[in-house]
């Protein structure tokens, strides 16, 4: 099954379009490389937050945030 993405903004529109271009693929595929860096990134983030909680209980660090 196909979903389609009807962005509604024209920054944003803008924006993916300026992506494109500069990575020399389509508007779909800026999104998709977009979503896969960010996704990617909240993993890290996600892990790391794990890892500073369990140095906090283990007496090892301050937590953050």
């Amino acid at each position: 099954m196909v979903m389609g993405l009807n962005i509604k903004d024209d920054e944003t529109v803008a924006l993916v379009a300026e992506v494109a271009r500069q990575l020399g693929t389509t508007k779909t595929g800026a999104v998709r490389d977009m979503a896969r860096q960010k996704l990617a990134e909240l993993h890290v983030h996600r892990e790391n937050d794990v890892q500073a909680r369990i140095d906090w209980v283990n007496g090892k660090q301050v937590p953050r945030g």
